[in-house]
């Protein structure tokens, strides 16, 4: 499945393909999640907020064991099939 992904800085879009997580993800998805919180999302949250969320970069280590643990993992991905988003659900 494709779709257009927007830019969240400029106006832009880019192409993406959502796919089920693989674990070559995990490094990407940790910099993917410690950005998210850190840049992208910065202004919506205190800095306590922040600094409890995300006080340092997460390992790939973290981000498979998170991808692992039953919950439904999807990605989206660049067209050199890099990881620049993801959403997670928890099992009913």
């Amino acid at each position: 499945m494709s779709c257009l992904f927007p830019c969240f800085h400029h106006s832009c879009r880019v192409e993406v393909t959502i796919r089920v997580y693989d674990p070559r993800d995990a490094a990407d998805l940790a910099d993917v999640f410690f950005r998210s919180v850190r840049q992208v999302a910065l202004s919506d949250y205190t800095a306590a907020q922040v600094r409890a969320w995300a006080p340092e970069p997460r390992t790939a280590e973290w981000a498979h064991a998170e991808a692992s643990d039953g919950r439904l993992v999807l990605v989206a991905v660049n067209e050199v099939d890099r990881p620049v988003a993801y959403i997670d659900r928890m099992p009913p």
